[in-house]
């Protein structure tokens, strides 16, 4: 309600005082994304400009109602100075993404977003075990999440654990069947388990979705080659290699499908041509 008080007056008084209006909306309107982010205070750097348009009046205002400058200067400087003071007890907060979904769990309750947030956050600095946990709780507050199945699909599949892994990848495509990334998700888990027929499914449908990426043509070039379809999967790297000739992993993946094949010397020229931008390459 009050906001809505506030939207009506800025756009009444916006006739005679426009950057009350252009503050306000501009404000609203940048805010609108970031609602459903709870505490991401991050969210806040574009849409306060519109707050700070509105300060343009403070000269009308103080002439208005006859204050002095010296008390417009006072009271702008103290606003400056709490907002610095607010600023510095919240850096610590900002120390790192974990300490930041920290801060954003203790101020909230149920809070998906969050949960999964630092289910990665944890996932990035190794931590395992403590990802898994993030991960399921987030499911457990909205279970159709598919950043978590996806998250909690990666976090298990490190462990060793396809077979949990895979259920929850399944899970995600299920919900998202045309998110590319979760395809070659589940196509990466499928290609450990050895389902090479199935993987080469799922990073064809990640190939289809995003035909530009790369990573998915080699994805599926790989799983082609483990499937023992060498010929296609050259094919596949050959297209990748087109699109960018600098991926020096799939130039690499190239030389042995074609090595594979029984083409040497083109297998070795792709290697030596991987080798010469990438010398300390581990695949080699």
């Amino acid at each position: 309600f009050v906001l809505a008080l506030v939207a009506c007056a800025a756009t009444f008084y916006g006739f005679r005082a426009p950057y009350l209006a252009v503050g306000w909306w501009w404000f609203a309107i940048a805010l609108a994304p970031g609602i459903g982010l709870r505490h991401e205070t991050r969210f806040l750097y574009f849409p306060i400009l519109g707050l700070a348009f509105m300060c343009w009046g403070l000269p009308d205002i103080a002439k208005k109602w006859k204050i002095s400058k010296g008390v417009v200067a006072f009271g702008a400087f103290g606003l400056v100075l709490a907002w610095g003071i607010n600023s510095w007890s919240q850096a610590p907060r900002w120390k790192d993404t974990v300490s930041l979904f920290e801060d954003a769990l203790r101020a909230t309750r149920m809070n998906t977003a969050a949960h999964a947030g630092m289910g990665y956050a944890l996932y990035e600095e190794g931590r395992v075990a403590a990802s898994i946990d993030q991960f399921r709780e987030a499911l457990r507050i909205q279970p159709n999440n598919v950043r978590a199945h996806m998250g909690l699909g990666k976090a298990l599949e490190s462990l060793g654990r396809l077979d949990d892994a895979l259920k929850h990848h399944r899970a995600a495509v299920k919900l998202r069947p045309h998110w590319a990334q979760a395809q070659t998700n589940l196509g990466i888990a499928l290609t450990r388990k050895g389902l090479y027929k199935e993987a080469v499914s799922a990073h064809r449908e990640a190939v289809r979705l995003s035909p530009d990426a790369v990573d998915a043509q080699n994805d599926l070039g790989v799983a082609l080659a483990l499937a023992d379809q060498s010929r296609e999967a050259v094919r596949v790297f050959r297209q990748a290699i087109e699109t960018d000739p600098d991926h020096v992993v799939t130039r690499l993946n190239l030389g042995r499908a074609l090595a594979e094949s029984g083409r040497l010397d083109e297998a070795m020229r792709h290697v030596a041509q991987a080798l010469a931008r990438e010398p300390d390459l581990p695949e080699a």
